[in-house]
C-alpha cells in the first residue's frame, strides 16, 4: 500500500528547500509565492456574480454539490484560506493556490447542517462581500417540536448499540436510541456535547406529533474507561455509556488531536524505502475518503533510534515530516513551513523488522502553509515492516 498523502507532499516540501533562496514554491506545477493578496469583487457589498448550487434543506447534511463560487480579483499570487462563520449550523471554505493576477473565481465548499429554514447571509474572510443561502424545509411543514420522554432526568428508554473500548474509534454500529414525545412534526437535529472523546448526534423529519424513537449515532474515540453521562440538549434527559478498557493492539498508530484521542491502525504500514528515509502511516477507518496519519523520516546514512526534529532549511540531513489528511479538506495538514511551531519525532526502538517510537507538534492547513493549526499529542506507533 501507497499513502495517497505521500508524493505529492513530500516532494512539495523538498521544493521548498531546494527553491527557498527564490522564496518560489512549487505545488504539483502551479508556483506561488507566499500568501496571495486578493479582493472579494463587490465587498463589502453583495458579491459580484455569487453562484450558490446544491439543495439547502433544514436538517439535511450538505454535501459535495453543496457550494458556492465566487468573484475576486489577485493582486499578489499565491496560497489562500478563505472561510465563512458558521450560520445556521453550515459554513463555507476553500483553500488553493492563485498562479496568476486578475479577475478570477473560486469555489467554497459547503459543510454542516442546517438547524431552520429561512434566507441566511454570509461573509468569507477575510473582509469578504455578502452572498444569501435560502433554506428552505423541503416539504416539511416546520422545525418540529418535541421533548425527551424521562427530561430533566434519565432517559425513560435509552438503548445503546456497539461496543465501547478505550482507544478505538466510534463507528455507524454505535448508536443510541431515545424515546421522544413530538408535538409538533418538522425537522429536528439532536447532538450531545462531547464527553470522554465522544458525541452522539442525528436529525431527521417527524411527520407526525406522536411518540416516537430517535436514533444517534457515535463518534470520536473513547479516552479511559468507566461510565460516562450524556446529556441531551434542550434540558433533555441523560443517559450512561459504559467504557471498556480496549485489547492493546500489538500493531499501531495513535494520537490526540486537539484534544481527542485518534487511532490510525486500519492499513497500518511502515515501509523502508532506503537505507536513509522510512515512511509509516495508517488510516482511521476502511471508508475511501478516511483521516490518515502519515510520518516521514530521513537520516544519514542510516535511520536508527533517536530525535527527529521536522524538516526546516535548517535541517535537511536528521528531520521527520508529519501529515495529516482529514479526508474532507483538499490539502493536506503538515509541518509548518513558515510556521515557528514544532514537530518532533523520537525512534525509541528499530530493529530488522519493526520500528517504534513516539511523537508530537504542531501542523498547519493547506500543506503547511495556511494559519490553521491543529496540536498532536500522546502520539505513539508500533509498526512491522
Amino acid at each position: 500500500m501507497i499513502l495517497k498523502l505521500k508524493s505529492p507532499v513530500l516532494l512539495f516540501i523538498l521544493s521548498i528547500f531546494f527553491y527557498s533562496c527564490e522564496k518560489e514554491y512549487s505545488i504539483e506545477g502551479n508556483v506561488v509565492a507566499g500568501t496571495a493578496v486578493f479582493s472579494f469583487t463587490g465587498s463589502p457589498g453583495t458579491c459580484t456574480n455569487a453562484v450558490v448550487t446544491g439543495a439547502y434543506d433544514a436538517g439535511v447534511a450538505l454535501g459535495a454539490t453543496n457550494n458556492v463560487t465566487i468573484e475576486i480579483d489577485v493582486t499578489t499570487i499565491g496560497s489562500y484560506s478563505i472561510t465563512t462563520a458558521t450560520i445556521n449550523g453550515i459554513s463555507f471554505s476553500g483553500t488553493g493556490s492563485f498562479t496568476v493576477t486578475g479577475p478570477q473565481t473560486v469555489s467554497l465548499a459547503g459543510s454542516g447542517i442546517p438547524l431552520v429554514s429561512g434566507t441566511f447571509s454570509f461573509t468569507p474572510d477575510p473582509g469578504g462581500c455578502v452572498f444569501p443561502v435560502v433554506i428552505t424545509n423541503g416539504g416539511r411543514t416546520s422545525t418540529a417540536a418535541f421533548t425527551f420522554t424521562g427530561a430533566p432526568g434519565a432517559c425513560t428508554t435509552a438503548t445503546p448499540a456497539g461496543t465501547y473500548q478505550t482507544g478505538t474509534a466510534l463507528t455507524a454500529s454505535n448508536t443510541i436510541t431515545i424515546d421522544v414525545n413530538v408535538t409538533t412534526p418538522g425537522t429536528w437535529v439532536i447532538t450531545t456535547p462531547a464527553v470522554n472523546g465522544m458525541t452522539f448526534s442525528g436529525s431527521g423529519n417527524f411527520t407526525t406529533a406522536t411518540p416516537q424513537t430517535v436514533t444517534l449515532t457515535g463518534s470520536g474515540t473513547p479516552v479511559t474507561e468507566g461510565v460516562f453521562d450524556f446529556t441531551l440538549p434542550n434540558n433533555g434527559c441523560s443517559f450512561p455509556i459504559t467504557v471498556f478498557t480496549g485489547t492493546p493492539a500489538t500493531d499501531f498508530l495513535k494520537c490526540t488531536i486537539d484534544g481527542v484521542a485518534r487511532t490510525f491502525n486500519v492499513d497500518l504500514i511502515a515501509i523502508k524505502a532506503s537505507t536513509t528515509s522510512f515512511v509509516l502511516g495508517g488510516s482511521e477507518t476502511a471508508d475511501a475518503n478516511s483521516p490518515q496519519f502519515e510520518i516521514d523520516l530521513t537520516n544519514t546514512p542510516d535511520i536508527t533510534a533517536g530525535a527527529y526534529n521536522k524538516f526546516s532549511a535548517t535541517n535537511t540531513t536528521t528531520y521527520s515530516i508529519g501529515l495529516f489528511d482529514n479526508g474532507v479538506a483538499a490539502t493536506p495538514w503538515s509541518i509548518g513551513l513558515v510556521q515557528t511551531g514544532p514537530f518532533l519525532v523520537t525512534v525509541t526502538a528499530i530493529t530488522t523488522t519493526r520500528i517504534e517510537g513516539t511523537f508530537a507538534g504542531t501542523l498547519y492547513d493547506d500543506n503547511g502553509l495556511g494559519a490553521g493549526a491543529i496540536e498532536i499529542t500522546d502520539g505513539s506507533f508500533s509498526i512491522p515492516y
